[in-house]
């Protein structure tokens, strides 16, 4: 693995540990994830929880815009698709 890249096993269990789905591993190396929009884990998926931090997230990449970080005009431009 280079440096600067960070590997991450997920087991996924809906059941409380009954049973778990088949492992997922991810490599930032050769896997595009997206960013993550919540510090929640798992991240919660209600109407009023997705709002929140799709504004959120809207305000810190208009933050960062302005402050020219390269990346931030991209990912402002990706949200901005339908």
């Amino acid at each position: 693995m280079r440096a600067g890249h960070g590997r991450m096993t997920i087991r996924v269990s809906r059941d409380s540990g009954q049973t778990f789905e088949p492992t997922k591993v991810y490599d930032t190396a050769t896997d595009e994830l997206e960013p993550l929009l919540s510090d929640a884990w798992p991240p919660c998926e209600c109407a009023r929880c997705d709002l929140a931090v799709e504004q959120r997230l809207r305000r810190e990449i208009e933050r960062l815009t302005a402050e020219g970080v390269p990346r931030a005009q991209a990912v402002r431009d990706r949200l901005a698709r339908p």
